[in-house]
C-alpha cells in the first residue's frame, strides 16, 4: 500500500505508541504456538485518494443529552469485590443504542445505532460536557487513536481520521479492497479482497508507516469481516469464518508473521484475556462461556448455566482481565459477570433490559444500553 504524504505524517504525528490504562498488572507466559509456513509477502498496492463512503457531521448539542457534565474523579476500579456497589453517575437519553465503547482516556463514548441493512450512525459523546462531538453514518468500524485525540474510521474500501475534538476529517485515502480491522497502536491494516463466497477468502496486514504488505493469508472459508480483531497489544489477530458443513471456525494469527497459533471450531465469538493466557469462546447453540487455555489448548471450566438455548454474546474482559462478562437472552437481556481465575458468578445491580455493556479502559465506569432508551454510566460507590 502507498500511502499518501498526509495520511503518513498523521499517523506519525498521532503517534504509534499503545497507551497503557491498566491498573492492575500481572503478566502470564504466552501461549506456545503451532509452528506454521510463513506466506511470503507481497508488494502492496498503490492507493488514491478518493471520496469517502461514510457521511459526517458535526452535531449540534443534542437536546436529548443530560447537560449535567460527568465528574468520575477518584473513582473505585470495577472488579469482582465491587460490581455489586454500582451507582448511576449520569443518564442519556439515546434509543435503540447496540454497541457502546469508550475512549482510552474514558473521556469519549461511542453510540452506535443500526439504521438499515449494513449501515449505521455511530455518535461520539464528550462525556465531560454531555454534548455531541462527532456523529458518522455507513458501514464503518472506528477505532480511537492511542493518544485519544482521533477516531479512525474503515468503511468498504476508505479509511478516514477525524479529530474528536473539533469534529472533523483530517484526511483519509482508498484502497482496492475492502478495509477490515486496525491494530490497536494504527500501525497496521488488514485488508480483505473481494472473493465469491464458497470460495475462501484472501487477506492481508499491511504497515501503514512504511507502505509495505507484510503478509498474505488464506482461509478456507467465507471470513467474517467484523470478526477481525487485534488483542490489545496488537500481538494476535482473531478471526472467524463459515466453513463447509456451515460450521464457525476461529483461527488466532501471531501478527509478527502471520503463522496460526491455534483454530477451534463450533464457536461464533472468541476473545484472548489481555494477557494471553486464555481464550474465551460462546456458542450461540448453547448457554456457557468456555474459557480456554492456551498452554495445553483444553477447556478449563465453562461460565454459565450450559444449557440448550441462546448464548452469551457480546463477552468481554476488562482491561486487567479481572472481570469477564457478556449478555444473555432470557425473558430480559441481562448482564453477567464472572472472576476468571476461578470462574465464580458475581452478583450485580443491574436490572435492566440491556441491548449493550461497555467497561472503560482504566475499569472505573460501566456504560449501559437498555430497552427503554437509557444511556447510563455507573461507577462503584464508596
Amino acid at each position: 500500500m502507498k500511502t499518501n504524504s498526509l495520511i503518513l505524517g498523521l499517523l506519525l504525528g498521532i503517534g504509534l505508541t499503545l497507551s497503557s490504562c491498566r491498573s492492575e498488572v500481572a503478566e502470564t507466559p504466552e501461549p506456545t504456538a503451532i509452528p506454521s509456513t510463513e506466506v511470503p509477502s507481497t508488494n502492496a498496492p498503490s492507493l488514491e485518494p478518493g471520496p469517502s463512503s461514510t457521511s459526517t457531521s458535526t452535531p449540534e448539542p443534542s437536546s436529548t443529552s443530560t447537560p449535567e457534565p460527568l465528574k468520575p474523579d477518584n473513582l473505585p476500579a470495577i472488579n469482582y469485590r465491587t460490581i455489586s456497589r454500582l451507582k448511576k453517575l449520569v443518564t442519556y437519553q439515546y434509543p435503540d443504542v447496540i454497541d457502546l465503547e469508550f475512549s482510552p482516556d474514558d473521556r469519549y463514548l461511542r453510540l452506535r445505532v443500526n439504521l438499515e441493512e449494513d449501515t449505521h450512525r455511530d455518535t461520539f459523546l464528550d462525556l465531560t460536557t454531555g454534548l455531541e462531538i462527532l456523529s458518522l453514518e455507513g458501514g464503518q468500524r472506528t477505532y480511537f487513536s492511542p493518544d485519544r485525540t482521533s477516531v479512525f474510521a474503515l468503511d468498504g474500501k476508505d479509511l478516514a481520521i477525524y479529530d474528536l475534538q473539533r469534529g472533523v476529517k483530517m484526511a483519509q485515502y482508498n484502497s482496492r479492497y475492502q478495509v477490515a480491522a486496525l491494530s490497536p497502536d494504527n500501525r497496521l491494516l488488514v485488508e480483505i479482497e473481494e472473493i465469491e463466497p464458497g470460495t475462501g477468502t484472501t487477506f492481508r496486514v499491511v504497515d501503514l508507516t512504511t507502505d509495505e504488505e507484510q503478509y498474505r493469508i488464506f482461509v478456507n472459508g467465507d471470513l467474517e469481516r467484523d470478526s477481525l480483531q487485534f488483542d490489545p497489544e496488537g500481538k494476535y489477530l482473531i478471526g472467524i469464518s463459515l466453513v463447509p458443513p456451515d460450521t464457525h471456525l476461529t483461527t488466532i494469527w501471531r501478527v509478527e508473521n502471520g503463522q496460526v497459533v491455534r483454530s477451534l471450531f463450533g464457536y461464533q465469538e472468541a476473545i484472548l484475556h489481555p494477557f494471553h493466557s486464555e481464550v474465551a469462546a460462546s456458542s450461540a447453540k448453547q448457554s456457557y462461556i468456555s474459557l480456554i487455555s492456551t498452554v495445553t489448548w483444553e477447556q478449563k471450566r465453562y461460565l454459565g448455566p450450559a444449557l440448550d438455548g441462546p448464548g452469551f454474546h457480546d463477552i468481554k474482559y476488562t482491561s486487567a482481565g479481572r472481570l469477564i462478562y457478556g449478555l444473555f437472552d432470557g425473558e430480559t437481556t441481562a448482564a453477567w459477570f464472572w472472576y476468571p481465575p476461578s470462574g465464580e458468578l458475581l452478583e450485580n445491580n443491574l436490572d435492566l433490559d440491556l441491548l449493550a455493556i461497555s467497561v472503560s479502559p482504566d475499569s472505573r465506569l460501566l456504560g449501559t444500553s437498555d430497552k427503554q432508551g437509557n444511556i447510563t454510566i455507573w461507577g462503584v460507590s464508596e
